[in-house]
């Protein structure tokens, strides 16, 4: 429906039409070419403005991250400077992972590279309820 209405104000369909009331006469293959061309060359351009906005997009996103891994280095660093950082290698894919250390936050147990258990060998309390 936004197309449509985006087609008949740029007069894509011709003056009659966009008032609402139909040409007696049906459009000659050139005007029906011209009317393409045209359209064809909206979309073009629309494609191009969408193209050129989705670069500005990933360029703000990537100055972001770049901002957002400084902070955590910083972050890190004050809490291994404090001794609330433990770094612990999973045992899948052997990648290390920081662990904060800090009152209130639950400790995940799970690999943030792989999604996989650290410490696939050792036994939870579930194990030690089953035996």
């Amino acid at each position: 429906m936004v197309i449509t209405e985006w087609l008949i104000s740029r007069s894509v369909f011709g003056s009659s039409m966009s008032k609402g009331m139909r040409s007696s006469k049906k459009p000659t293959i050139r005007q029906l070419g011209e009317q393409v061309k045209y359209m064809d060359e909206e979309i073009n351009r629309l494609s191009q403005f969408l193209n050129d906005e989705l670069k500005a997009c990933k360029e703000v996103l990537h100055r972001f991250f770049l901002e957002l891994d400084k902070s955590n280095i910083v972050v890190l660093a004050m809490l291994e400077n404090d001794g609330k950082l433990e770094r612990v290698e999973c045992g899948s894919c052997e990648l290390i992972n920081n662990i904060p250390l800090l009152d209130g936050l639950e400790q995940d147990k799970t690999c943030g590279h792989c999604g996989e258990d650290m410490n696939p060998e050792q036994k939870s309390l579930e194990d030690f309820e089953e035996e």
